[in-house]
């Protein structure tokens, strides 16, 4: 459409090329290629998004990225999935430990947030069947819980996880937390 029009007249004044393959049922990969010096004062790090930011740039880089969450408490449960769907993620959500790990076994997610204390099958042993398991063996885990003592993440990390968030949740760290696993798990 017009976007691709305009980034071509950018990339063609910029001295480079733009390109795309497009494949039914595959999808399309679009490319540029431009060449740059290196500025004349140094890039600064950027800092953390605030909530509205990081919410609007999961909606972007991650819309409809399917995300199993894990908990057995009604009401955290529902917050959970709001803020989770709030982001333009998909949610698919589990009652207890032994339901998600069925539904790990069923298909692989963007990521996997996790409750500590369930029935059934506790979130850190349902961590263990699931790295055991294709398809989530590598798929980012992050633990829920209000547990927030060091000996509680040393045995989240022991189990498998890959990091925790505290509850109460608090919606600006959530989807901060939520933008910087599901970029590293798109970039493996």
């Amino acid at each position: 459409g017009l976007g691709l029009a305009i980034s071509k007249r950018l990339a063609i004044m910029m001295g480079g090329e733009i390109g795309l393959h497009s494949a039914p049922g595959e999808g399309s990969t679009f490319w540029f290629t431009v060449c740059l010096r290196p500025g004349a004062t140094p890039v600064k790090p950027l800092a953390p998004l605030a909530r509205s930011e990081a919410r609007a740039t999961l909606r972007l880089r991650h819309a409809e990225a399917v995300v199993l969450l894990a908990e057995d408490e009604p009401v955290n449960r529902e917050v959970g999935e709001y803020l989770l769907k709030d982001a333009g993620l998909l949610v698919h959500t589990a009652e207890d430990g032994q339901q998600a790990l069925e539904l790990a076994r069923q298909q692989r997610y963007a990521l996997i947030l996790m409750d500590m204390q369930m029935p059934m099958l506790n979130g850190l042993d349902a961590t263990r069947a699931i790295r055991a398991e294709a398809p989530n063996g590598r798929t980012p885990i992050l633990a829920m819980t209000a547990n927030a003592f060091d000996e509680d993440r040393r045995l989240c990390l022991e189990a498998g996880m890959d990091g925790h968030l505290a509850k109460p949740i608090k919606p600006d760290a959530f989807y901060q937390t939520l933008l910087d696993w599901l970029d590293r798990n798109r970039a493996n």
